[in-house]
């Protein structure tokens, strides 16, 4: 079983940004990701570089673990291996959900704006 996902270096460097302006740890943010990926229709990319931040399994989806892995499998619509899951699903999934919480944040002008515009608007951006 797969238990350590590395982020693009791209990844790495928006987690780094978002981290250091808002003190959000890496993992938090790329729950926040995970949320907005699952919600976007741009289509995933499978062939990102693994050049960036390195995360423990637990660290990553924490408690929540099996529900991220059955909200993902529900996207896809099919079963996926406990191996597919890490090193692929959820890898897309964080990498597409990253750009998507970049452009929001930027888009909301702080996270603070983004979290109140999510809520306002029931997780709709």
């Amino acid at each position: 079983m797969k238990t350590r996902l590395k982020t693009s270096k791209q990844g790495e460097t928006i987690l780094r940004n978002i981290k250091n302006k808002y003190g959000l740890t890496p993992n938090i943010l790329c729950r926040y990701a995970i949320g907005l990926s699952l919600k976007s229709e741009r289509p995933l990319d499978y062939k990102l570089d693994s050049n960036g931040f390195e995360f423990q399994r637990s660290t990553l989806t924490g408690d929540e673990d099996l529900l991220i892995k059955e909200l993902i499998k529900n996207d896809i619509g099919n079963y996926i291996t406990d191996d597919e899951y890490m090193k692929k699903y959820l890898k897309a999934h964080i990498e597409r959900g990253l750009l998507e919480l970049e452009s929001s944040v930027k888009l909301c002008g702080g996270f603070e704006n983004f979290i109140e515009e999510l809520i306002r608007t029931g997780g709709t951006i």
